[in-house]
């Protein structure tokens, strides 16, 4: 078999149009990327989950189609135990939408599956120091600490939003990781300096040409002037000193389920 070979002003073609096609679809070059977590709780601007997740809104679910999310959930939050169980209710009250905007928080239906041995062992790519929300295991598991999150995550009691209960927040220990890739999602860190690719979400007003499939995605859902081409982060204040919230600016754009 013969191996055609393109002369350097073609490759250099090729390579520029590959380019413009990846930059049209609105994503980045494929990097490793971990997964989320089985019963994660995400929170992103976008105004839909993305794909492998479902709004938490209550739905019940079918114990067979999800045995994985049921064993960690249990009945907490619904359901009759035998064939079917609940996803937490996290949607924001009216008087409480203000602050939060259009945010939707989101279960993580598959991801893997968070290790459990009481140790402080991680076995995850996360970002050091980010803070995320899982489902409360307690009455499953106990409330011994090594259980209320994965294996090298402590205990974050004051991390959540005050109309956010029945989670646990859990902050990455350790050193180095990434930062998560999907535009629009909120990254709650413990520390006032956000990572690459992310911005604080403080409100500020940013031209549609800046972060441009942000404002694509988010449109002017948090505020700005689409007439004058603009567009809002949201606004949301660090649940407590040290804190802060973040919104990932560049990298996959997120698919709907």
């Amino acid at each position: 078999m013969s191996i055609i070979t393109l002369p350097g002003r073609f490759r250099a073609l090729a390579a520029v149009a590959l380019a413009a096609l990846t930059s049209l679809a609105g994503l980045t070059p494929a990097r490793a990327q971990w997964n989320d977590f089985t019963s994660e709780i995400i929170v992103t601007a976008a105004a839909f989950c993305r794909e492998g997740t479902q709004e938490a809104a209550g739905a019940v679910l079918p114990i067979r189609d999800h045995t994985s999310l049921h064993s960690l959930f249990g009945t907490e939050y619904g359901g009759n135990g035998y064939s079917t169980f609940a996803l937490p209710d996290l949607r924001a009250p009216a008087e409480s939408r203000v602050a939060t905007g259009t945010l939707r928080w989101c279960a993580v239906l598959g991801g893997d599956y968070p290790r459990l041995d009481g140790n402080d062992e991680r076995h995850d790519g996360r970002l050091a120091g980010e803070v995320i929300a899982v489902a409360d295991w307690q009455s499953k598991y106990g409330s011994a600490a090594g259980l209320l999150c994965p294996d090298g995550w402590s205990r974050e009691s004051d991390a959540s939003l005050p109309h956010q209960a029945k989670l646990n927040w859990c902050r990455a220990g350790g050193w180095g990781g990434q930062v998560n890739s999907y535009i629009g999602q909120m990254l709650l860190v413990a520390n006032t300096i956000c990572p690459d690719n992310s911005l604080p979400a403080d409100g500020r007003t940013l031209p549609t040409g800046e972060h441009e499939y942000l404002g694509t995605l988010i449109g002017n859902a948090y505020g700005g002037d689409r007439a004058q081409g603009t567009y809002a982060l949201p606004d949301i204040s660090a649940p407590q000193a040290g804190m802060r919230w973040c919104i990932v600016t560049d990298g996959r754009y997120p698919a709907a389920d």
